[in-house]
Order: structure tokens, then C-alpha cells, then sequence
């Protein structure tokens, strides 16, 4: 019942669900119900696996994320496609892993462990790659850190995420290595890549630039694992195009951030 004010009981971590974490996720940003929309979104996520990802956590078990970008044919709405995946070959044979048949990956080397498209919002009238594809970013880095609370972990495991934007990669990782007083200054899109930097910041998350769209490059025979992933992240992206009423529901207000929020004004 996300209306009820109270603290929700914490269920216990080894039967802990996907709804069990949305309760959570919905009571730790009270403060700032825009940035629960902004993270969880209107268009539902993929969350079959998400006992395998938690397992996975537990155990430190480095895994992998990736996030991509789509701007609409109007020009106006745009879309961010991320997920955590994991290589078959690395999970633990003590670990039960679920396919989430949501996601046609039946063919591929990774197991998609959770997943979403989530609208990017604020600055439509200049929309750029920056904040269409950072928006992904930000959700992956938010979920990893409410996932470390949620689970009561110390540290997660490495986390490797994959972007297929160079100049954003470089950015977020600029602004990580330097004192966070300095990076609103002459940054495109502040309030979401200051947002990532800081939320990456007591994490083991590595943001790393690869070249994307391998249905470009090579056959889908000889994708490699992270071929397979930057696939699933594009399509994922593309999907809020295929719901009603995604199209053109984008807001020119950004969502309020918690630690951006005096960057939160309409861009």
C-alpha cells in the first residue's frame, strides 16, 4: 500500500521480492516522490529475475549493467532503455536462475537479471543524448545503491556499466574524480549527471564507454555478451514507443533529485 505513511516491516532477505523492494524504494524517497516516478517510471519493468539478482549481490557476484537512449520521430519525447545482466557462464551453480520471458533472450550468452524504459524529462524544447541516455544511467546507479540498503549490504559486488556515449561517459567520470562543489559549473544536464556521479560515489561501479549497435556491425550469431546487451538496452529504449500514451507524456519540468534539487528548475 504505497498511500500508507508508516515504515513498512523489512521482509526477510532471502524471500524478498520484487514488490517487497518497491515498498522500500516508495517509503526511502518520501521525500521526493518525483524521484521514485523518475526511477521506477509508468512503464512497467521486467522483474522476473529479480530473486536471481539479489542472490547474485549476495554472493558478490560482479555483474554488469547497460543503459541506451531513443528520441521519438516528433522530437519531444524521448526514452531510456537500462538493465543489469549477468554472463550465463558466471553465475554460481548454488544460484537459481529465472529468465525473465519478457525479454527475448533465448538466443543470447547473458541473463537479463532486471530491466525497464524510463522517459527522460526536463529540457524538451533541446533535447540531447546527454539527458535522454543519463537518465538510464542514473537509474541503474539509484537502483544499485537501494539495493545495497534493501539488502543490507556493506558494499555491492563490481558492477560494470556499459554506454554507448562516449562524451557522457567522460563527463560522469570527470565530475566522480573531483570535488563535487564544481560540478554544476558549464556541465550539460547538471542536475542528472551531478546525480550520477554522486550516487556512484561508495559504490564499485565502473562506467565504461564501448561502441554500440552491433545489428550495424556483424551477425547476431557472432554477438559477443556485451553485443547482446547494448541489443536488449536499444530495444528496451524503443519499447515506450509501442505503449499508449508515452508518446509526447514527457515533462518539461525535471524530476526533483535529492541531491540536486536546486538544479531541479525547468532547464
Amino acid at each position: 500500500n504505497f498511500s500508507d505513511d508508516t515504515p513498512p516491516q523489512p521482509p526477510p532477505t532471502d524471500t524478498a521480492s520484487w514488490h517487497d523492494f518497491l515498498v522500500f524504494l516508495k517509503h526511502s524517497t518520501a521525500d521526493h516522490p518525483s524521484a521514485f516516478n523518475a526511477i521506477v517510471g509508468n512503464i512497467p519493468n521486467k522483474s522476473a529475475s529479480f530473486l536471481t539478482l539479489c542472490d547474485l549481490l549476495r554472493a558478490f557476484v560482479d555483474i554488469s549493467g547497460s543503459s541506451d537512449g531513443s528520441i521519438c520521430i516528433d522530437l519531444l519525447s524521448a526514452a531510456s532503455g537500462w538493465l543489469f545482466w549477468v554472463n550465463l557462464r558466471d553465475i554460481p551453480e548454488h544460484v537459481a536462475a529465472y529468465r525473465d520471458l519478457e525479454v527475448e533472450q533465448q538466443d543470447s550468452p547473458i541473463l537479463v537479471l532486471l530491466a525497464g524504459t524510463t522517459l527522460a524529462h526536463g529540457r524538451l524544447s533541446t533535447l540531447l543524448s546527454y539527458r535522454l541516455e543519463g537518465t538510464g544511467a542514473l537509474v541503474l546507479v539509484n537502483l544499485l545503491n537501494r539495493l545495497k540498503a534493501f539488502l543490507h549490504r556493506p558494499s555491492p559486488p563490481k558492477v560494470t556499466h556499459y554506454c554507448d556515449n562516449k562524451g557522457l561517459v567522460q563527463q560522469v567520470n570527470r565530475l566522480e574524480s573531483t570535488a563535487p562543489v564544481g560540478w554544476w559549473n558549464n556541465v550539460t544536464d547538471a542536475d542528472i549527471l551531478s546525480e550520477i556521479a554522486h550516487q556512484a560515489r561508495g559504490n564499485n561501479h565502473v562506467f565504461v564507454w564501448e561502441k554500440g549497435h552491433p545489428e550495424c556491425q556483424e551477425k547476431q550469431i557472432e554477438w559477443t555478451p556485451l553485443e547482446w546487451d547494448y541489443h536488449f538496452a536499444d530495444c528496451l529504449a524503443a519499447e515506450a514507443w509501442e505503449r499508449p500514451n508515452s508518446m509526447r507524456s514527457n515533462s518539461q519540468f525535471a524530476p526533483q533529485i535529492p541531491n540536486a534539487s536546486s538544479l531541479t528548475l525547468h532547464f
